[in-house]
């Protein structure tokens, strides 16, 4: 194309729009790499167990939950019940928002429908003004 004289502008264009992709590119690829490193540093992960597997068909059945919010409740509960002291599950998913649910969870394990909601909860928990 650029040995053509017809093309030779169209080819300087879509050179623009390829390095524009490229740095769109890595741009998003340095984002992906800050986001997992900031998980490793602050936050942990569930490792999918068995025991995980096999809660997650018990949960989707006994609480019409997706297969996928199953496997989340199922690996929720399952982290909670590893850590002491109060814990919180935080989502907007408003399927988890059933009483049998947050029995399910615990009286241990706030289950919280908003982010806002969350943030106070957490502030209050380690203003130490108790529960919420």
């Amino acid at each position: 194309m650029s040995r053509s004289a017809s093309y030779r502008g169209l080819a300087h264009q879509y050179r623009n729009v390829l390095d524009a992709l490229v740095a769109g590119r890595e741009e998003s690829r340095l984002r992906i790499v800050d986001a997992i490193t900031s998980i490793e540093t602050h936050g942990s992960t569930i490792p999918l167990t068995f025991e995980i597997i096999y809660l997650v068909d018990l949960h989707e059945e006994a609480y019409s939950l997706s297969p996928q919010d199953a496997l989340v409740l199922a690996s929720v509960k399952s982290h909670a019940e590893q850590r002491s002291g109060p814990k919180c599950f935080v989502t907007k998913d408003t399927d988890f928002n059933k009483p049998e649910i947050r029995n399910e969870l615990g009286p241990e394990c706030g289950l919280l429908m908003n982010f806002d909601d969350a943030v106070a909860h957490i502030k209050r928990r380690i203003g130490g003004e108790g529960e919420s």
